[in-house]
């Protein structure tokens, strides 16, 4: 797919930045929730957010580009130090992450624990998001 949008540019390179860095080789990388949901744990998800326009203009122009950021991981529901340690793990990934590409994020690291796709598995991580000037 060919795009021409700066913001979807933004992404293909976040996503491709983050998928070919060999310090997270271990980790599924994501570019969208759907393949996520199919996809195998541990993860990192680099989604699409936002692109924010100036209101002083009349034509649009993109000021501010923003992403979600998660992490996540499987854990055993029967073995309670399984999903401490996954948590612990992955709020780990998430803030190496940041630090390694400097980030500049815009909303606080919040847990995520929900049940995963069509497994019935229990999922558990983070999620925050990242901003970007044009």
């Amino acid at each position: 797919m060919s795009t021409t949008s700066s913001f979807l540019k933004k992404h293909e390179a976040l996503y491709k930045e983050i998928s070919e860095d060999e310090k997270f080789t271990d980790y599924n990388v994501y570019d969208s929730e759907n393949s996520l949901s199919l996809g195998s744990f541990p993860a990192i998800g680099i989604f699409l957010g936002t692109s924010t326009n100036t209101k002083e203009s009349l034509a649009y122009v993109p000021v501010e580009y923003s992403f979600v950021l998660m992490t996540a991981d499987l854990y055993d529901r029967d073995d309670p130090d399984d999903q401490k340690n996954k948590q612990y793990a992955m709020f780990d990934l998430i803030e190496s992450i940041i630090a390694e590409y400097g980030y500049n994020v815009v909303t606080d690291i919040e847990p995520m624990i929900s049940i995963a796709f069509g497994e019935g598995s229990f999922i558990t991580g983070f999620t925050t998001m990242i901003k970007f000037n044009a």
